[in-house]
């Protein structure tokens, strides 16, 4: 298909040589994510913390839980995915190239070209979208459906975050405060069938775990994120002391992530501002 990006070609060395000298397992662990209904939030102060307590207990051993009655309606996720397949099967020269639907550059991203080895393998593309672009998208399906889903996600992100910082003494107006709506993503990813798939994966007080999505090799599958970020100059500090990392800005985040990516092909995280 002419929608698909070069994989094969961009990660030839790589896949004839997978594990450098010696052979290395990068198989990882599997488990059951927590499901939280949100509804209990609603059912009694009692009910409501325990929901919270168990928010609290999936973010600092897993980092990770899902939820369900979050009041995302199932058409809005239907159509998401059905605007999802138009786009990632548009040919794949039209994807790569500058002011594609009106979109910023570098929003459309494939692979990772600087991985050197297999747990920097990544098969498949992404459209790492600004808030800000989505109403200036050239297609009004599309600019309609993620203004739609944007909007009911970036609520939810806000509460539940909200929640969690409140539990280690963060006020709840700190959001408000450092987290505008204008500075938030929507990225949506694609991993196309993949042959080498046993091999693929994409890559990070509360537990930061590196998360993999393992590719198909009959299907492909679809995914939305939404990254509910604070302004450049928000100042991230520990909320315990003594602390564990040094403050950083948010921007300084960003930098050293980009400059960890280009010198390494992998992303490096908080490791970086350790004290």
């Amino acid at each position: 298909m002419d929608c698909e990006p070069p994989f094969e070609e961009a990660y030839k060395t790589l896949l004839k040589n997978p594990y450098g000298d010696s052979e290395v397992d990068y198989s990882v662990e599997e488990c059951e994510l927590p499901l939280i209904n949100l509804s209990r939030l609603s059912c009694g102060q009692r009910e409501r913390d325990k929901c919270i307590n168990e928010m609290v207990n999936a973010a600092r051993n897993l980092g990770f839980f899902q939820v369900v009655s979050h009041g995302i309606s199932k058409e809005i996720l239907k159509n998401m995915i059905y605007e999802q397949k138009n786009l990632f099967h548009q040919p794949f020269q039209k994807k790569v190239k500058d002011g594609f639907l009106n979109l910023s550059t570098n929003s459309y991203r494939w692979g990772n070209l600087k991985a050197t080895r297999l747990s920097q393998f990544s098969w498949s593309e992404a459209f790492h979208i600004a808030i800000t672009d989505i109403p200036g998208i050239k297609d009004d399906t599309l600019r309609v459906t993620t203004e739609k889903i944007t909007k009911a996600v970036a609520g939810l992100a806000k509460s539940l975050a909200e929640i969690l910082a409140q539990y280690v003494g963060v006020r709840s107006s700190y959001f408000q405060e450092n987290c505008p709506a204008t500075g938030s993503y929507l990225r949506l990813n694609r991993y196309p069938p993949c042959p080498y798939s046993s091999k693929a994966m994409s890559n990070c007080v509360y537990r930061s775990s590196k998360h993999r999505a393992v590719s198909s090799q009959g299907s492909e599958r679809l995914s939305v994120a939404y990254f509910y970020c604070p302004s450049d100059d928000a100042i991230i500090r520990g909320c315990s002391r003594p602390p564990v990392y040094r403050d950083f800005s948010f921007k300084e985040y960003k930098q050293q992530t980009k400059k960890d990516v280009e010198e390494t092909g992998d992303k490096v995280g908080l490791s970086r501002f350790l004290l």
